[in-house]
């Protein structure tokens, strides 16, 4: 997609409220959305990498990230903050220049993650790289997900401990990038209130063109016994040998339903 102008966005004279007389697209998101705002990367704060640290505007509709963006506020000295900015259906664009993101050294395709030790995710990674590549561990939900959307990593696995305010504006940045953020079954993520908050599914982006990869990596984790323990407040995942369908009890939002739920309807 076509780098997106801000000035489709903002008046000319970059005042931060939208333009008088913004695009159909913007006015419907404005009318009919739910907006999130977070400073993530506490543990990169701390620990002294601060590129890693974000501030994130998220607008979704109908639980589905619409908007976002990523504000980069520990810029190199002399530079500026950055922002980088998304629209699904528009494009993307960046207010400054934004910081390399380290290299991975090794083969690809390149699998951003963390460090963490969770079982479900080690075999997430063991099948992103089943094929060959190289796994780049990396603080920060939002830095992993920038990094899938401007190509740097064909796959990014993000940890359990994520929150809907972490995955929404990235999240849209990677599919008006033309990428894709599911959970691992290949789901998308529902982004609406009074309901979980938590990414409990986990959370997959792929880069533009990377399709197969996300397709292959969410197929291995339908079969895999790990992962099929997360539905189990949902649905009777019973564990057989090799690939097998899942059901996910849902509701008309898309949000997973628990067996209590259930029997309380």
């Amino acid at each position: 997609p076509s780098p997106l102008r801000r000035s489709t966005l903002c008046s000319p004279n970059h005042n931060p409220n939208p333009h008088p007389h913004p695009p159909p697209l913007w006015r419907t998101a404005a009318a009919a959305s739910h907006p999130t705002g977070t400073t993530p990367g506490t543990r990169e704060f701390v620990e002294g990498r601060l590129a890693n640290v974000q501030s994130l505007v998220g607008v979704a509709r109908r639980g589905r990230p619409l908007a976002g963006a990523v504000g980069l506020p520990f810029a190199p000295a002399g530079s500026d903050p950055v922002v980088i900015y998304g629209l699904v259906g528009a494009g993307t664009g960046t207010r400054g220049v934004r910081p390399q993101a380290a290299a991975a050294s090794g083969a690809r395709p390149v699998v951003a993650t963390g460090d963490s030790q969770n079982a479900c995710l080690a075999a997430a990674r063991e099948a992103a790289l089943a094929g060959g590549g190289t796994a780049h561990v990396v603080g920060g939900a939002g830095h992993k997900l920038l990094m899938a959307a401007h190509g740097e990593a064909e796959l990014a696995i993000m940890h359990f401990g994520t929150s809907l305010w972490d995955s929404c504006a990235p999240g849209a940045i990677v599919v008006a990038n033309g990428g894709r953020v599911t959970d691992l079954f290949g789901a998308p993520l529902v982004h609406l209130p009074g309901g979980e908050l938590k990414n409990g599914l986990g959370v997959v982006a792929s880069a533009p063109g990377a399709a197969a990869r996300h397709d292959a990596l969410c197929a291995a984790m339908r079969a895999e016994p790990l992962a099929l323990q997360l539905l189990e407040h949902g649905a009777s995942a019973e564990v057989a040998a090799g690939a097998q369908a899942v059901e996910i009890c849902r509701d008309l939002d898309g949000r997973p339903l628990s067996a209590s739920a259930i029997g309380a309807a």
